[in-house]
């Protein structure tokens, strides 16, 4: 049996469980198993199921004699020792390779899989199925095609002990972000999602602008789905809300944060911009 370890914040949860869709293509073993006991209060846990019809089953708790494989993309020397004389029962890894994912669909003893990682599924079936049991919204707002969504994430990305891992991101990001959609593919209107509505409300002014409150974290991926546009933030919510849209003309992403999530999951040609946090370097693919 291989155990998918569901944590973290929704974007995290849609990847976690997006790999348990691609084991499931070549095992029936592959269940799911929640963990949010060190979550801070800023996330809202668990609501997978709140965006997508979930088709793997749970378990409730962990069997014995566990063999643990933890995806954890970070060189920090100081993690090193510790989970060299500490953890010394899990197997670490910075990357989850092909070879290692061959390694994994071959092993006969119960294993749990955690990490916050992105496979490459361009050869499954596994986007058409993530696209095809996303659950509908009902919303007030008539999206046009030619409309965007902005994804500003502040929280967590102002804490210093984070800020070299997450990469707050400067207003000139958003402003040369929407001054390339505006020139050059001719969007009428911006979608603002926030962690941090009224910042945003505050620093962002035109008629141009809508300002998506009261809505919950998932019902916000779920709207994101329904754009054509995105410029998207250092955020793996936007990033799949942008990737699991139905529709796609052109996604604006940070450089420093996107460029595995795009070198891994886009498997369509899609129109990419990377922009660096302040918008002094521009890359179009």
């Amino acid at each position: 049996m291989i155990i998918i370890e569901l944590t973290g914040g929704l974007g995290n949860q849609i990847a976690q469980y997006a790999y348990a869709l691609l084991l499931k293509e070549s095992r029936e073993d592959i269940v799911l198993f929640k963990n949010f006991e060190y979550l801070t209060e800023s996330h809202e846990y668990y609501h997978l199921d709140k965006i997508i019809n979930v088709e793997i089953p749970f378990i409730s708790t962990l069997p014995n004699n566990l063999e643990i494989f933890h995806f954890f993309d970070t060189n920090n020397f100081i993690f090193r020792v510790i989970r060299k004389f500490f953890f010394k029962d899990i197997l670490f890894f910075r990357n989850l390779t092909f070879n290692m994912h061959k390694k994994l669909l071959l092993k006969e003893k119960n294993l749990l899989v955690k990490g916050f990682f992105y496979s490459k599924y361009e050869s499954s079936t596994v986007q058409q199925r993530l696209r095809s049991n996303l659950l509908e919204i009902s919303s007030d707002f008539e999206i046009q095609n030619n409309d965007c969504f902005i994804h500003i994430r502040r929280g967590d990305t102002l804490n210093k002990s984070v800020l070299d891992i997450r990469n707050s991101l400067d207003t000139k990001y958003y402003f040369e972000a929407m001054s390339i959609m505006e020139k050059n593919y001719e969007v009428n209107k911006f979608y603002f999602f926030s962690d941090d509505i009224n910042w945003v409300k505050d620093n962002f002014k035109s008629e141009k602008f809508i300002f998506i409150e009261n809505f919950s974290d998932f019902n916000s991926f779920l709207l994101m789905t329904k754009f054509n546009n995105a410029i998207v933030a250092n955020s793996t919510m936007s990033q799949w809300g942008s990737y699991l849209s139905k529709f796609k003309n052109i996604v604006i992403t940070p450089e420093k944060v996107a460029v595995k999530f795009f070198n891994n999951m886009y498997e369509r040609k899609v129109n990419k911009i990377l922009l660096n946090a302040n918008a002094s370097k521009i890359i179009e693919l």
